[in-house]
Formats: structure tokens, C-alpha cells, sequence
């Protein structure tokens, strides 16, 4: 996915997905270096919804603010 950002940071690695006339964003979790743009692809697509699936690994990245 092509992003309207700075230089150097245009693209994150994300599909859409269409389901009858819903259509969806996957794409995986931010790495603590692409956390910027990750949030620029969720602002600039128009998501409503994010929805985390995870399992008990230790690379977890917090994605949500901490207040």
C-alpha cells in the first residue's frame, strides 16, 4: 500500500480485502521503526476498527496510546 507521507516512508506492507460491499485492511503489526507510518496507512485509509490477533509471543508492540 502506497502512503501519502514523507520521503523514504511510502509504503506498508497491507492488502484490502472486499467481502460483498464491506472491505477490509489487513495488514500486520507495526515494529517499533515503522510505528509512524503504520498509524499514517490507519489515518489515511479511513479505518474505523482495528482488530488485533496475537499469540503468546514476546514481540508484542503496544499499537494504542498510554492514557
Amino acid at each position: 500500500m502506497r502512503l501519502n507521507g514523507g520521503e523514504g516512508h511510502d509504503y506498508i506492507n497491507a492488502s484490502h480485502l472486499r467481502h460483498g460491499n464491506l472491505t477490509y485492511l489487513a495488514a500486520q503489526a507495526p515494529v517499533p521503526a515503522s510505528m509512524a507510518d503504520w498509524w499514517q496507512m490507519v489515518w489515511q485509509e479511513g479505518v474505523q476498527v482495528i482488530i488485533a490477533l496475537v499469540t503468546g509471543g514476546t514481540n508484542k508492540v503496544r499499537i494504542s496510546p498510554d492514557d
